[in-house]
Formats: C-alpha cells, structure tokens, sequence
C-alpha cells in the first residue's frame, strides 16, 4: 500500500504542465489515461493481495490450500511488478 501510495504522488509530481507540454496535447492525453488505467489496476492488485494475505491466515492448517493461495499471490506479485514496471515507464514517457 505504502508503495502504492509513492505511485500516486510521483504521478502527481510527474504529470505536470511542463512535462506534457512536450508532447502533443493527445499523446499527453492517452500517456494520462494509461497512468489512471494502471493506477487503478494496481490498487485492484493491492487490494486482492490483501485478501490473499487474510485467506492464507484462516488457511493455516490447511497446507494445500495454503500452497494454492500461497501460488495465486506469487502470481499477483509478477503482475503488480508489471504494472508499476508499465507506470514507470508511462511517467517517463510523460516527463519527457
């Protein structure tokens, strides 16, 4: 979540006026609503995490469904690395 958090503000800091006025007004435009798709799919993410995390709790004495939780959040891990890996570069494009 914290992380999550440092995404939002650097998005923030990174979308402005100067930064997009080196691209055009629609490129800008669409890196934008890119930045907004991928911030929402990482709270998705953070937010399933988080179930995950409650789920592999009530499953502690059940070691196979644990392993299958367990497997699912490595999943969700490689995805939200994806997708802050994606944001990172749609800042960057942004920035310039």
């Amino acid at each position: 979540e914290a992380a999550l958090e440092a995404v939002q503000a650097a998005s923030a800091a990174a979308a402005t006026p100067e930064a997009a006025a080196r691209l055009s007004g629609g490129a800008a435009r669409e890196i934008r609503r890119e930045v907004a798709r991928l911030e929402r799919q990482m709270e998705r993410l953070s937010a399933r995490e988080a179930e995950l995390h409650e789920a592999m709790a009530a499953a502690a004495t059940e070691p196979s469904r644990l392993q299958a939780l367990n497997d699912e959040l490595r999943a969700l891990a490689a995805e939200r690395d994806d997708a802050e890996a994606a944001w990172l570069e749609a800042q960057e494009r942004l920035e310039g």
